[in-house]
This record gives C-alpha cells, sequence and structure tokens, in this order.
C-alpha cells in the first residue's frame, strides 16, 4: 500500500519539465529525449573528435534503416535547422549519383556489412556501422578556374575488407558536405565544452559566494558574541558597583547604629541608677507608698527653714560687701 501510495504522488522530469507519477519516472528517463541529448552531448565531447555517436544515427536517417531513431531524434532536437539541411542536402547528393542512390532504395549497406563480418568471423553488429580503420586518404588535387592545382579533401574507400560499408567511406562521398557534417558536429562539441566550463565558472562563484556569506555569517557571531560579553562584564561591573553601595550603607547603618548605642550607654553612665534615685526619694512598690508620705511631711519644713537662713546670710554679706567698697 505504502509503495502504490508513492508511485502514484507527481514528479517533474528534471531534463525535460515534464509532470507525471513517479510510477511513470522510471520509464520516461529512459525515453526522454533532454536526458538522452545531455547524454550524448556528455559522452561526445568525452569522445572528440570522435563523432561516431553523431554519424552512426546520422547514416540511419540518410539511408531510411528505421535504425538508431533514438539518437537521431535527440541530435535534431538539439540542433534541429543544421540537422535537418545537412540530412537532406546529403540526400539530394546520394539521389542525384546512380550508385549512392541504390544504398536507398534498398538493403545493400547491412547486407554487405553481415557478409562481410560473417566473413571475417565477428559477430553481426548492425544497426552499428564501423569507423575506417585506415588512416584518412591524401587530399585530392582539382583544378580551379585558373588552372591552379587545390588540395580538396579526398574520398575516402567506400568499403574495407573484413568490415564492409563505414562511416567515413560513406559521408565522404561529397568532400564538402563531409566537411560541413563534421564542422557542425565540432561546434556541438565547442558549445558543451564552453558551457561547461561557463557552470564551472558559475558553480565556482556560487561557491565563493557561499564562503563569503559564511565568513560574514561568522563574523556577525563573532560580533554578536562580542557583544554579549561585554554586555555580561557590564552586567557583572553594575552588580559589583550595587554590592559595593549595598556594603557602603551597611557599613553607614552599622556605625550610625554604634553611634546611638554608644551615646545611650554614655546617659546611662551620666545618670544615677534607678536603684539610688529609688533609696534616695524610697520610691518603692505601691504597698510602700503610705510609708513615704510621712517621711516627705517631716523633711520638707527643715528643707525650707534652711533654705530661708542661707538667703538671709546672702543678703546679708551683699550690704556688708557694698558698704565696704568706698
Amino acid at each position: 500500500m505504502a509503495e502504490a501510495a508513492i508511485a502514484a504522488l507527481d514528479a517533474t522530469c528534471a531534463y525535460c519539465g515534464e509532470i507525471m507519477t513517479r510510477g511513470e519516472m522510471a520509464a520516461h528517463v529512459q525515453l526522454c529525449t533532454a536526458h538522452r541529448l545531455d547524454a550524448l552531448l556528455s559522452a561526445l565531447v568525452q569522445a572528440a573528435p570522435d563523432y561516431t555517436s553523431v554519424f552512426e544515427p546520422f547514416l540511419h536517417a540518410l539511408l531510411e534503416t528505421n535504425e538508431d531513431g533514438d539518437r537521431a531524434t535527440a541530435w535534431l532536437s538539439h540542433d534541429p535547422r543544421r540537422w535537418r539541411f545537412m540530412l537532406a542536402s546529403y540526400r539530394r547528393h546520394f539521389e542525384d549519383n546512380p550508385q549512392l542512390k541504390l544504398l536507398l532504395e534498398t538493403g545493400w549497406v547491412r547486407e554487405t556489412n553481415c557478409k562481410a563480418a560473417e566473413q571475417a568471423g565477428e559477430p553481426d553488429v548492425w544497426p552499428h556501422i564501423p569507423q575506417a580503420s585506415s588512416g584518412e586518404p591524401a587530399p585530392e588535387l582539382w583544378p580551379d578556374a585558373d588552372g591552379h592545382l587545390v588540395s580538396h579533401p579526398a574520398r575516402w574507400p567506400m568499403q574495407e575488407e573484413g568490415v564492409g560499408f563505414h562511416q567515413q567511406g560513406l559521408l565522404s562521398q561529397n568532400p564538402s558536405l563531409f566537411e560541413s557534417l563534421k564542422r557542425m558536429v565540432a561546434d556541438w562539441v565547442e558549445t558543451r565544452r564552453q558551457r561547461v566550463e561557463q557552470l564551472g565558472v558559475e558553480e565556482a562563484q556560487e561557491e565563493a559566494q557561499e564562503r563569503s556569506q559564511h565568513a560574514q555569517a561568522g563574523m556577525r557571531r563573532a560580533q554578536l558574541q562580542d557583544a554579549q560579553a561585554q554586555q555580561a562584564q557590564l552586567v557583572v561591573a553594575q552588580e559589583e558597583q550595587e554590592e559595593r553601595v549595598q556594603a557602603q550603607q551597611a557599613q553607614v547603618v552599622a556605625e550610625a547604629r554604634a553611634r546611638v548605642r554608644g551615646g545611650h550607654h554614655a546617659r546611662r553612665a551620666s545618670s544615677p541608677p534607678r536603684e539610688a534615685l529609688r533609696e534616695l526619694l524610697h520610691v518603692v512598690d505601691p504597698d510602700e507608698q503610705p510609708q513615704v508620705a510621712p517621711t516627705l511631711a517631716t523633711v520638707l519644713p527643715y528643707l525650707s527653714l534652711s533654705l530661708t537662713l542661707t538667703l538671709a546670710l546672702v543678703l546679708t554679706l551683699a550690704q556688708t560687701v557694698a558698704q565696704v567698697q568706698p
């Protein structure tokens, strides 16, 4: 159930952008022209100047063998204008040449190659059309309009013993078209290389930008950490300052309390003891109050007489002093 649910999910082809289910994707990738073209271009760049991956499907399209159609369709999608032009030009040349026209009308190429492989004891490799095993032929010298000999690309022999028809032999029957075909493929290779280099530059730039962003993020983190550390230091310093102020305040309070206690003790020391005052004034418990009243009543007359005599003596002395002075 889980696999069926996953297979029913939508998916998009990364090469052509077509939307389908995941269950259909595997089969689509095998048939996806864009995917095949990307793989073909990569292989072509690696194999250059061996252009077999282009020459073989081109020849099958020219001979109308109904073989190698996937690669032919991929190359057509890559450069449709030039592919169609080259194919039409070759077809006209083959149709205008009686010998070459037979190759278009019969399966002569396939029959010849299968027979050559059988005679050489090699397995039948059709639809593969091999390359020429010999080196490129020497250029041909043709006179121009002024009668001067001019070098021109030579035609390859169309067949080789043990091989049969080969790519260069068939395509070089019109040397100028063959040169144009090779230039077209060489342009594809160069464009692909430039694209790969451009992608490499873009990837390098993206990597450099990513590294720069990481570095900037690291700097911002470091600055944030420094700011946090400074803030923490400020908080600690403020707490220490508050602790010192509180300690000073506590010390001031303690000193004030000490001074207050010291003054209180001094006052207590300077004032007569409470017991002494009680003895002097005979202040006792409430039960003893009736005995205190008679005692004070007895002492007060004597104190009043003593004060009267003292005042009289002071006045007499003052008068005597006044009379003695001149």
